[in-house]
């Protein structure tokens, strides 16, 4: 791939970024996002696969590199397809796996998105990494297939152009392992996984999503990174609606939730301690 290529890719994937808080958050902290070293170094250590040499922490927090939230996986897309298509002033339709023989779908209308966005240029190729994050909510094998299924055919789509990478940023009270697993053995969707495998086994060309995709033991593997919450918020509260006893209610029919009116007090929960918080206030 050329460097004016890498250029107008880097210069496409901005002009998609429509994210209404991407440009609030930019204007009132004065510019556009960057990584600190810090959070650059440990991300340039999460990308290695094999013998190969990733973007250094250095080239990570330039200014020459792109840093975005919320971005969604159709902006990716198109950016993609839009510069790598030697057909793109033509108008694109189906063309380059946008629909597959199961239906599935690269361009879909809809805002599933990436938390962070990273795209930086190294070595005559586009990096292109994705970092997930999670605090208060768990993980998903479903949309984590989802996401690493997209960006499979985005890839494709690219015809050799970037480098893709898909990061896990998670904070536990624990210590994080460099490498986490997800099985989708038990998943309710394993009709999804075994599409996903038949298209993988068929076209076996993606090296980068057979370091964190293993059929055989339907596994997820992802790197993961550290997030350190606690230092800038040593304490995180939530609001807990719950009965006077300070309870969860019982729902009334079953297969329901419980009704709005049975949520009678509140209680504050600490999100970092071992203990709950106890205050509870009429509501």
């Amino acid at each position: 791939m050329t460097t004016e290529i890498s250029k107008r890719l880097l210069k496409r994937i901005r002009e998609f970024n429509r994210k209404e808080r991407y440009h609030l958050l930019t204007n009132a902290m004065g510019g556009e996002f960057s990584l600190n070293e810090d959070f650059a170094s440990k991300l340039s250590k999460a990308i290695k696969q094999g013998d190969e040499s990733p973007p250094t922490k250095n080239e990570l927090a330039s200014d020459a590199t792109y840093v975005a939230m919320d971005y969604h996986l159709d902006w990716l897309a198109a950016a993609v397809q839009s510069i790598c298509d030697p057909n793109s002033d033509k108008p694109i339709g189906e063309r380059i796996g946008n629909t597959l023989d199961d239906g599935f779908q690269v361009l879909r209308g809809n805002q599933e998105d990436i938390d962070l966005l990273v795209v930086t240029k190294h070595k005559e190729k586009v990096w292109i990494i994705l970092v997930e994050a999670k605090f208060d909510t768990g993980w998903s094998t479903k949309q984590l297939a989802s996401k690493i299924r997209r960006l499979n055919w985005i890839v494709k789509m690219s015809q050799g152009a970037i480098v893709p990478r898909l990061v896990a940023a998670e904070w536990r009270d624990y210590e994080i392992e460099e490498l986490r697993e997800f099985s989708w053995e038990k998943s309710k969707d394993q009709k999804y996984f075994l599409e996903f495998e038949k298209e993988w086994k068929s076209e076996n060309d993606q090296l980068w999503m057979s370091e964190i995709v293993d059929f055989p033991r339907k596994m997820i593997r992802l790197p993961s990174i550290p997030l350190d919450i606690l230092k800038s918020h040593p304490s995180l509260l939530q609001p807990t609606r719950c009965k006077e006893d300070g309870k969860p209610p019982k729902s009334q029919t079953k297969g329901k939730k419980p009704d709005n009116s049975q949520y009678t007090h509140w209680k504050m929960v600490n999100k970092n301690a071992s203990t709950q918080g106890s205050n509870e206030k009429n509501k």
